[in-house]
């Protein structure tokens, strides 16, 4: 399926308005301390605990520019888990960046 240039146009400017209008950032924390965090996944929810050097990677959708709502959740380096696999939480996003800044760095 070939496209014509002003079709490409019309689609890249498409995406660019999507972006706009509902736009996701994905964050990298590297945990600095041991601690807990709570998370949900299809096996109901659960602490994990983390030891220092795992790297967090959370999925940020920005609604509003103040206060971002986390997606989704993921981990590198917890032997306890499958990389990659995907987490949610039930905290929302003030208590959370509360629980990043106490126990993490931004990487």
């Amino acid at each position: 399926m070939k496209l014509v240039f002003s079709e490409y146009l019309k689609s890249k400017e498409k995406l660019r308005e999507a972006v706009h209008k509902t736009p996701q950032v994905t964050k990298n924390y590297k945990v600095i301390r041991h601690c807990r965090l709570m998370v949900q996944s299809s096996d109901g929810k659960q602490y994990l605990p983390l030891n220092p050097g795992v790297i967090i990677s959370i999925v940020w959708l920005y609604q509003d520019r103040r206060t971002p709502l986390p997606l989704r959740i993921s981990f590198e380096g917890v032997n306890s888990i499958e990389e990659g696999k995907k987490f949610y939480t039930s905290w929302g996003s003030d208590k959370l960046e509360k629980w990043l800044k106490k126990n993490t760095e931004s990487k």
